[in-house]
């Protein structure tokens, strides 16, 4: 950094370490702008990402900083940072460092002059591929500040400054904690994939695959963490692993979930078609329905289910649905390539590279019980402890307590003795329950109750 006076030094080791450290979007870029107020004292500060309509998403505002965002809300905000230039890669710029006079600029004329103030830097965030994806701005009340020194340093620390606030960094953070992953995308609230960094895409996760489709719906009935299998085409019939974790809510807010390929892993013995029944009995979906749509006789398909309980030690549907779930060994109905899925129509050719999946077939054999495995996989927090995204449930402590015990397992009459209360009223209670989570059946309710944040 050349010749650089002390505090210069110190607000870069200070930024260094900013960047590093673990922590949400919006607490670096405060502590970045409580940093950089060392070499400029600005009257007012922004740090902001741009959101997927391109407009450009606040992480943190300091001092009068209302002029500043009502600029960039304004329909020619966009028109006048490409103008001015300061949306490009280049070093920071100040109100006498643009190429036209600020009289020809509405960003002054109307915001920042009116407001008091008389100078400013602004400089475009991008990320280490040279994608823009924010800006930061400081604005003064006189034109002593920022000074030449300051700008330089700025200038230096812009990259550092970058990396904090870049929102893609945290979410790549949350690849490791899956196991083999080798291709992913980060969705959007629009329906959109974008490249997760690290990893190459796949074409089972173009916007418009069965996958993403599934994907969208669960995190509407704010599901936290999902994973399940999707038939994968070949000369043998195998399949990958797809597991979604949503993100938590924080700008630029339209990105809302990571959704991984990974091999599908040890499938404990469970053949093709129990991986299917699977599905459609976490669906909830009765015995003569899946009978007519695998084409299959009744008793073949409760032969399938006995063997299903068998291979999970469950007693019951309800306690193997939730451990399939649990441990994503199931192939969900909307996939079912018997039902024009994912393997009929998802998967035509593309310019979508794919990463190189080992196959996982059905008939390997499991090495431990499918009733003693727990293999969810929740997201770290902001500490980098795993922990499920899920929130705290919006139920009363009677509903909470039914639902523990569909959780282990337990039928209407059962919760309806122990709780020591009419069945009509846990059949209520279970109704309730349904509609708060957005769930249609009792395995999902298992299955949520499984993934909250516990006390």
């Amino acid at each position: 950094m050349g010749d650089v006076p002390p505090i210069g030094l110190d607000v870069a080791v200070e930024v260094a370490r900013i960047a590093s450290a673990p922590g949400r979007l919006e607490q670096r870029a405060a502590e970045l702008l409580a940093s950089l107020r060392r070499l400029v004292p600005f009257e007012a500060a922004w740090i902001s990402v741009l959101g997927e309509d391109q407009r450009h998403v606040p992480l943190v505002t300091q001092g009068h900083a209302d002029p500043v965002g009502a600029y960039f809300h304004a329909p020619y905000a966009a028109e006048e940072l490409e103008l001015s230039g300061v949306n490009r890669s280049q070093p920071p710029m100040r109100l006498r460092d643009l190429p036209m006079p600020p009289s020809e600029l509405r960003a002054w004329t109307d915001h920042y002059w009116p407001a008091g103030f008389r100078e400013g830097l602004g400089v475009g965030l991008f990320t280490p591929d040279g994608s823009h994806f924010g800006h930061l701005c400081l604005l003064t009340d006189t034109d002593k500040h920022p000074t030449d020194t300051a700008c330089g340093l700025i200038g230096n620390l812009v990259p550092a400054i970058a990396g904090a606030v870049d929102p893609m960094r945290s979410i790549a953070a949350t690849v490791p904690i899956i196991r083999d992953a080798a291709a992913g995308i980060v969705l959007t609230r629009g329906g959109n994939a974008l490249p997760l960094p690290g990893l190459p895409s796949h074409r089972l996760l173009t916007p418009d695959s069965e996958v993403l489709a599934m994907v969208a719906d669960q995190l509407a009935g704010r599901l936290g963490h999902l994973t399940f299998l999707c038939p994968h085409p070949g000369p043998e019939r195998d399949y990958l692993r797809i597991t979604m974790l949503a993100l938590p809510p924080q700008p630029p807010h339209h990105l809302v979930a990571v959704v991984i390929v990974s091999p599908a892993g040890d499938l404990g013995g469970l053949t093709g078609r129990e991986l299917t029944i699977l599905g459609m009995l976490i669906e909830d979906w009765p015995d003569q329905r899946i009978a007519v749509t695998l084409n299959l006789p009744l008793p073949v398909v409760l032969e399938a289910i006995e063997h299903i309980l068998v291979k999970f030690a469950a007693a019951t549907r309800t306690l193997a649905t939730l451990r399939a779930a649990r441990q994503g060994l199931y192939v969900p109905p909307c996939l079912n390539p018997t039902r024009g899925g994912v393997m009929r129509d998802g998967l035509a050719a593309g310019p979508h590279s794919d990463a190189h999946l080992p196959a996982s077939t059905s008939n390997q054999t499991a090495s431990r019980p499918l009733a003693e495995r727990s293999d969810d996989v929740d997201p770290p927090d902001e500490r980098g402890t795993r922990r499920p995204v899920v929130p705290t449930l919006p139920l009363t402590p009677r509903e909470t307590e039914v639902a523990e015990l569909i959780t282990d397992g337990y039928s209407n009459w059962q919760i309806a003795q122990m709780l020591a209360i009419g069945r009509r009223t846990v059949e209520s209670h279970v109704e309730r329950i349904l509609q708060k989570l957005a769930v249609r059946n009792r395995a999902q309710i298992a299955a949520w109750m499984a993934r909250r944040v516990r006390p």
